[in-house]
């Protein structure tokens, strides 16, 4: 098995490929490119943020899954408790019509601290946002090709908390459309 992950890796590097595996890197463990996870995560964002809930900018958490505010809080949770790690997308390559910003722990702390006001100042500065976003890497399903799914959260107040599984599907031409958003419940914390 380390023989092949070391082929893999090689004949990736010789050629240029950019793939990332999915968390089990095991025999025939499915990959997607780099192009690929900005395809899936530029879907995932316009489906739920842009068409469905029309965002005028989005705030994306940079920093690591146990600090981010919405999955880190559920990472003692089972449901929420697989190894996927956050993946902040290259903001430049979405390339979606509304601006992007990310926003790091010592940022958003320093925020808050200095606006008494919280989550009103935060909605004042970052207009038209839906809250503070994280999304997980997508990884692919069993089929190894045609369908892939990741986790959105948000926090958006300080009692307010969404996550959210979405599946993407491969189109023909290479493109990823969403076909399902499940809204996950979420334990009160």
């Amino acid at each position: 098995m380390k023989f092949e992950r070391y082929v893999t890796t090689s004949v990736a590097i010789l050629f240029g490929l950019t793939t990332l595996t999915t968390p089990a890197c095991t025999r025939g463990a499915p990959t997607l490119t780099a192009d690929d996870i900005i395809r899936v995560q530029r879907a995932a964002l316009t489906a739920l943020f842009i068409q469905r809930e029309h965002a005028q900018q989005l705030t994306l958490w940079r920093g690591k899954r146990e600090n981010a505010p919405t999955l880190g809080a559920l990472a003692d949770n089972a449901a929420f408790a697989d190894a996927v790690p956050l993946l902040l997308p290259d903001t430049a390559r979405l390339q979606l019509p509304i601006a992007v910003h990310t926003v790091d722990l010592a940022t958003l702390e320093e925020f808050f601290q200095s606006h008494p006001t919280g989550w009103d100042a935060w909605y004042a500065h970052y207009q038209g946002s839906n809250g503070l976003i994280e999304l997980t890497a997508p990884t692919l399903s069993n089929d190894f090709h045609h369908q892939s799914t990741l986790l959105i959260a948000r926090t958006c107040g300080d009692h307010c908390r969404s996550v959210w599984r979405l599946t993407a599907q491969r189109a023909r031409d290479g493109g990823w459309h969403i076909t399902k958003i499940a809204t996950l419940p979420l334990p009160k914390l």
